[in-house]
């Protein structure tokens, strides 16, 4: 129960922050090949992904199954202009956890902790894999 509150008053939160910057919006879009998660929460599966910065809020939705995500950024990182807009994992076997997106042209992205290893997975090499990012026509 306490979890639930928690995350109830996080996402609350979340929306008076994106509703005071809603001028600061991104939308991106991706196709994304392995289940992810972010911030410790579960996205979804492979597919395509819209990928939205409302403020410091991000949300993911599965354009196949329009399920949703939402992940505040710890970090926001200021991306060069020449940048190219990009999202960034660390992979330790099947388990991807997103890091950082990088939206290019001089604007705001985000930035996450690394997961901590659990026993079982102490010893594995991750590996970091890009996905390109693509501006979406919203």
């Amino acid at each position: 129960m306490k979890s639930l509150n928690l995350k109830l008053m996080t996402l609350a939160a979340t929306l008076a922050i994106a509703a005071t910057t809603a001028s600061a919006q991104v939308s991106l879009r991706a196709k994304v090949p392995f289940s992810f998660e972010v911030n410790g929460t579960y996205v979804g599966p492979a597919g395509n992904y819209a990928v939205n910065r409302q403020g410091d809020a991000w949300i993911f939705t599965n354009q196949e199954t329009r399920h949703k995500a939402l992940a505040v950024a710890v970090v926001r990182p200021e991306s060069l202009r020449t940048d190219k807009a990009k999202m960034v994992f660390d992979c330790l076997g099947n388990h991807c956890t997103l890091r950082t997106i990088q939206t290019g042209g001089g604007d705001i992205g985000a930035e996450w902790p690394a997961r901590r290893q659990s026993k079982s997975e102490t010893g594995e090499v991750a590996r970091r894999v890009i996905v390109n990012l693509t501006p979406s026509a919203e």
